[in-house]
């Protein structure tokens, strides 16, 4: 685990290097949530730190994991959608690339260490569909790539973060009601 640590706290200070024009370019109020190359490998260390430490943080988690799943699900269809209303980018083929590094994470710690809590999951769900809907209506997410796409690009984007949101929660719910002790009653 070690390795991830160390591979995470290296991805999000790359992030957080070649993303710093725009970042610093941001007011302060607007950090929590548009910057996400950075800030989610440095949270997703975090939680591997704890892990290897045996020290689970579900609120750390939950911060973590969740809006790492969803944007790694949106970054399928949002650079494609990005080259095609532009032209083909290899920064927009490698920042995809990117976020399915720290993406894939998630979807590993999710499947096979799930929350103990949900409510840190729900409302970490709920922050991050405000966040990306924000996102959508300022067309900052994407560090404002998202004003190249159309109306329907952005609706197909959200309903995406939608059902992948609503189906990590349902997922992890139906996990937690098959856990519950079935054992025949005497």
């Amino acid at each position: 685990m070690s390795a991830i640590v160390v591979l995470d706290l290296i991805i999000g200070t790359t992030a957080l290097v070649y993303d710093w024009g725009t970042i610093v370019s941001l007011p302060i109020w607007l950090l929590p949530v548009i910057i996400i190359c950075p800030l989610y490998p440095f949270l997703l260390a975090g939680v591997w730190w704890r892990l290897q430490n045996h020290r689970g943080s579900t609120w750390l988690y939950a911060g973590a994991v969740i809006p790492s799943a969803m944007y790694g699900v949106l970054a399928l269809i949002f650079y494609p959608m990005v080259m095609v209303a532009t032209q083909f980018s290899w920064t927009n083929l490698l920042a995809e690339i990117w976020v399915w590094l720290y993406a894939s994470q998630s979807w590993y710690l999710l499947k096979k260490y799930p929350p103990v809590k949900l409510f840190p999951i729900i409302v970490a769900s709920i922050f991050i569909l405000a966040a990306f809907l924000f996102q959508l209506q300022t067309n900052s997410y994407g560090y404002l790539a998202l004003a190249v796409l159309s109306l329907p690009a952005k609706i197909a984007l959200l309903t995406l973060a939608v059902l992948t949101i609503v189906g990590i929660n349902v997922a992890l719910l139906l996990s937690r009601l098959g856990s519950v002790d079935r054992r025949p009653r005497r």
